[in-house]
């Protein structure tokens, strides 16, 4: 792969989102960075389980993650989620991530995934197939860069 991908979806906030002074709760922002990159897996015919199927792996869990925090929003409001994988890496990707309300990014982040399956009893991280890169990339949502204003593609 050597363009950068990028998957974009919606999400609404919801008043359970949030805590009693009507701000998202922070955990929220790292479900919503996972459930982009499911809905990106779904775009492109995969899910957790499929990957489990096809491949015998556990999944893709998350080594680590980080996001900050530029601005907050309440019940009602839509997001922007933009998600953009650089490189893959032999094992493990990094995903980047922008949330965004009304062309303001309001979260940056970004998670790293593994390839991992269970050997022996014990979780072995394995390369990435060349499939899994391929399929995400055929799903992508265009050229890869981090768009500060995609709300003009929102109806």
């Amino acid at each position: 792969m050597s363009q950068p991908i990028s998957f974009r979806t919606d999400f609404r906030v919801e008043w359970g989102h949030c805590d009693p002074a009507r701000i998202v709760f922070y955990p929220n922002y790292f479900f919503w960075f996972d459930a982009c990159f499911q809905q990106w897996l779904q775009r492109a015919g995969l899910s957790q389980a499929l990957l489990t199927e096809r491949y015998g792996v556990i999944g893709t869990p998350i080594l680590e993650a980080s996001a900050r925090f530029l601005g907050s929003s309440t019940d009602g409001d839509p997001l922007h989620a933009q998600a953009r994988i650089e490189t893959f890496g032999e094992k493990r990707w990094r995903i980047d991530y922008q949330l965004e309300r009304e062309g303001r990014v309001l979260v940056e982040g970004w998670e790293v995934r593994a390839w991992v399956a269970r050997i022996d009893g014990k979780l072995r991280s394995l390369p990435v197939p060349s499939a899994f890169r391929e399929a995400l990339a055929a799903a992508s949502a265009g050229d890869g860069r981090l768009d500060p204003d995609i709300s003009k593609e929102m109806p």
